[in-house]
């Protein structure tokens, strides 16, 4: 099955097929991409060019919008990548127009080996609902994903004051037992991320 893109980059559309049958879809959406085309989203070195090659590359490859993921790192680095970025949008929106909105993995996950997965344990911590207001602070108005563990201490609180203040909360890299996954979808979280994976 050969999958291309469609007309110019500005397509809509995909067509999937080969031969005499063909269908159009939208173009895909993923809520979860760390970096692309050797540019690695995390780095605290991230050059403005890398970050637009980056997109190019997405786009030429099909991509529709995706959410900027940021794994675990200590917070205050968090928020200086999310300014950082934010600074370049709001200079070229234009080169940005891929970008959806924002998901943050981390670093309210288990610290357990094998439910971290790739995450350092060294920046792993109970989430605060002034991590809430400092990132809701940078990220405004924007689509924003935050992926955590609900077995964290004050994790059922967050996950209310941050569907209050418009986040999606995502559980993930977690050794969550059933009570703590009904209280946490009870608390209004709303999916998992990568299901299984590492868990």
């Amino acid at each position: 099955m050969n999958i291309k893109a469609s007309g110019t980059l500005d397509t809509k559309r995909l067509l999937v097929g080969s031969g005499k049958r063909t269908w159009k879809l939208p173009l895909p959406f993923d809520p979860q991409i760390n970096g692309y085309a050797g540019v690695d989203f995390q780095s605290l070195d991230l050059l403005e060019d890398a970050a637009i090659h980056a997109m190019e590359s997405m786009k030429m490859d099909g991509m529709g919008h995706f959410f900027w993921t940021l794994i675990t790192d200590d917070w205050s680095a968090i928020i200086q990548k999310i300014k950082q970025i934010q600074r370049w949008r709001q200079k070229s929106p234009e080169s940005w127009k891929l970008m959806a909105g924002w998901h943050i993995e981390g670093p309210f996950l288990s610290d357990e080996a094998g439910y971290r997965g790739a995450h350092p344990s060294k920046y792993m911590r109970d989430p605060e609902l002034r991590d809430l207001v400092e990132l809701k602070q940078v990220v405004g108005s924007d689509p924003t994903l935050i992926t955590l563990a609900p077995e964290r201490s004050n994790a059922m609180g967050v996950i209310r004051h941050a569907c209050q203040l418009g986040f999606r909360i995502s559980l993930g890299h977690s050794n969550l037992d059933t009570e703590q996954l009904q209280k946490a979808l009870s608390s209004g979280a709303s999916g998992f991320t990568h299901l299984g994976n590492g868990c």
